[in-house]
């Protein structure tokens, strides 16, 4: 099951496999981090992209918006 940006967190406990889409989680207001280590073990994949933080789904590649892509990443991999 894919995160959507509408969908509240709750609705995902319980589902064994998770795609988290960081651009997604940031359109409702999820912390990255938050959401990443509140599903460890469930995430399968996850759609690395960044948001230009104006409210909508952007998908812009790593770097050109506001998301803190680089702490995501740090806390991924130290896992």
């Amino acid at each position: 099951m894919t995160f959507h940006a509408d969908q509240d967190l709750e609705e995902l406990e319980g589902l064994p496999d998770l795609v988290l889409d960081t651009s997604h989680a940031a359109v409702a207001e999820h912390d990255l981090v938050e959401v990443r280590r509140r599903f460890d073990g469930r995430i399968r994949h996850v759609h690395l992209s960044d948001n230009a933080g104006k409210g909508w789904d952007s998908h812009l590649p790593p770097g050109e918006g506001v998301l803190p892509l680089g702490a995501f990443l740090d806390d991924l991999s130290s896992e």
